[in-house]
């Protein structure tokens, strides 16, 4: 049986634990939103789509798999259910964008998938 002190250091490397594993999703956290962030920046730019696409493969490679698979009605769901990304719907520009932005990444997949509204 462990004696006291030993279950001070239990206890003192368990809180230590707890704390490295909130300081990582916190920081998580940070990059995920500064992503999105950028994501939309540079689509409210107009940016090339290529240009942001490899921006989102670089900097959120998860971004990019889904979207390299998903359908029109998957991304416009995905953005609207994200309250940084759904900013993008809301751009002027946001359908002529859009649509560019699926021909890019589906240009060299032949077996792209359907457009859906």
């Amino acid at each position: 049986m462990p004696s006291a002190p030993d279950l001070d250091a239990v206890a003192q490397d368990e809180a230590a634990r707890a704390a490295t594993a909130v300081a990582s999703t916190q920081e998580a956290q940070v990059v995920d939103r500064y992503v999105k962030q950028q994501i939309v920046r540079l689509v409210a730019e107009q940016a090339d789509p290529l240009m942001v696409i490899d921006v989102i493969d670089g900097m959120h490679p998860a971004i990019g798999a889904l979207l390299s698979r998903a359908t029109e009605a998957e991304v416009r769901a995905f953005l609207a259910a994200d309250p940084i990304l759904a900013e993008i719907t809301r751009l002027p520009h946001f359908e002529p964008y859009l649509a560019d932005l699926l021909a890019a990444l589906h240009e060299d997949n032949s077996a792209a998938p359907p457009t859906v509204q």
